[in-house]
C-alpha cells in the first residue's frame, strides 16, 4: 500500500508526538478511527476518494505509529478530542467534514 497516503508527525498540547496520514488534495475530510483501527482500516473510501479530497486520519497513542505515552492518563477521551484539535490547527483546517466509526464517533462527540 505504499504511496496511498503519505505519513507525517506532530507534537500535541503535551508534546508527546502523534503519527498522522495524508491523502489527497481538496475540501478536507478528516477520519477518526475505531479503537484499534488506523488508515488502512479506510484504504478503500482513501482510494476512491484521494482524487477529490483532502484525507487526514491520526494513530491514536499507544495504537501502531504513535507511540504510548509514559503517563497513562493521556489516554483518556478528553486528551484524544485534544490531539484531534491540535492536529486540524497543524494541518490548518478550519473547515471541514470528519467522518468517525466506532471510538472515533466518541472523539467526534467529544469535540
Amino acid at each position: 500500500m505504499s504511496g496511498l497516503v503519505e505519513k507525517k508527525e506532530f507534537k500535541s498540547y503535551d508534546g508527546h508526538p502523534i503519527a498522522y496520514f495524508t491523502a489527497g488534495e481538496g475540501f478536507p475530510v478528516v477520519l477518526v478511527n475505531g479503537l484499534g483501527g488506523n488508515w488502512f482500516a479506510w484504504k478503500y473510501f482513501i482510494e476512491r476518494f484521494r482524487s477529490r479530497f483532502r484525507i487526514i486520519t491520526w494513530d491514536y497513542r499507544g495504537l501502531y505509529n504513535t507511540a504510548l505515552p509514559e503517563d497513562l492518563e493521556s489516554l483518556r477521551m478528553e486528551n484524544q478530542t485534544r490531539d484531534l484539535e491540535i492536529l486540524l490547527e497543524v494541518e490548518k483546517i478550519e473547515k471541514e467534514v470528519i467522518i468517525g466509526w466506532n471510538m472515533g464517533v466518541q472523539i467526534v462527540f467529544e469535540l
